[in-house]
């Protein structure tokens, strides 16, 4: 689960978000627990850059979030160009049909 960042618990508490989300957040992990925070970043110095890096973070796929935890920025790469190769090839084998515009 990736939680937004106003949910995490210390930045709701220091004044991002109300006592109410720090509970919420509490009832949707209670089900999943033990829940550990595995990586977290400095790198940001205003909320809404935060929110921008968390958004783009949630559109990852699973090994590159793991390959994130682990600090492997190198794998990172690499499954870009996989998934990037991937993509390319499912374009060639199944291209979209056009229409013919000012043809009826």
């Amino acid at each position: 689960m990736t939680p937004i960042t106003q949910e995490v618990p210390t930045i709701s508490i220091n004044g991002f978000g109300s006592m109410n989300k720090v509970l919420n957040l509490l009832h949707i992990t209670y089900s999943r627990r033990p829940v550990k925070l595995v990586w977290t970043s400095e790198e940001t110095q205003y909320h809404y850059d935060a929110l921008r890096w968390e958004h783009q973070i949630k559109g990852w796929s699973r090994a590159k979030k793991e390959a994130l935890i682990r600090g492997d920025f190198d794998a990172i790469h690499e499954i870009v160009k996989i998934e990037r190769k991937q993509r390319e090839q499912n374009k060639r084998k199944s291209p979209r049909s056009r229409k013919n515009i000012g043809t009826m």
